[in-house]
């Protein structure tokens, strides 16, 4: 069996370049696997972030009449800030339930 640097010899006489060029292009290559991954990992972010975004508008269906404070969570500005509107929104309870 051959060992790595027999066959790199063997390449770089072949395609007439040195190991240093192919030592550049491996380099090239690793930092092209890298940026591709991160990409990958920023697109899954977003990804997340938007289904997380559309759940949130799917099951608070919370009105402007409900501004919020960053700090505190949707049921807790519900809670204090909220209307009757809000609080049927959000539970979805109909007037069959409260009858």
């Amino acid at each position: 069996m051959r060992s790595y640097d027999e066959i790199l010899q063997n390449c770089c006489r072949r395609c007439r370049i040195s190991s240093s060029e192919i030592g550049a292009v491996v380099a090239v290559l690793c930092e092209q696997s890298w940026e591709l991954q991160e990409l990958r990992r920023q697109v899954n972010d977003l990804l997340v972030s938007a289904e997380l975004k559309r759940e949130l508008k799917v099951r608070h269906r919370l009105t402007a009449s409900c501004p919020g404070v960053s700090h505190l969570s949707a049921w807790i500005l519900l809670y204090k800030y909220g209307t009757d509107e809000n609080l049927l929104n959000v539970t979805t309870l109909t007037l069959s339930v409260v009858r």
